[in-house]
């Protein structure tokens, strides 16, 4: 089977290079976040090759950014600079 044949968003692993061009992150930041986090359920080790789970991967990434937007949105409210009235 050639490594085309499957589209990149319905594998279920990634290397690296896929991951970094799906994702848009450099390789060198997606490197350094699985080998600094203990065991993250985002990564696959075959061999000594990294791969990365693309749904849990994405789950990760939707976690923070929700946590960064409440972040963000409790600070700005405390300081009274959050709108909430849509304008």
């Amino acid at each position: 089977m050639n490594n085309n044949d499957v589209p990149i968003w319905e594998k279920y692993t990634l290397t690296i290079e896929e991951a970094a061009k799906y994702f848009r992150i450099g390789e060198s930041k997606l490197r350094k976040l699985a080998e600094e986090n203990p065991v993250p359920d985002w990564v696959m080790m075959n061999g000594n090759r990294i791969q990365i789970k693309r749904k849990q991967f994405e789950k990760m990434i939707e976690e923070i950014l929700r946590r960064d937007y409440h972040t963000v949105r409790d600070r700005a409210s405390h300081f009274g600079t959050l709108r909430t009235d849509g304008s």
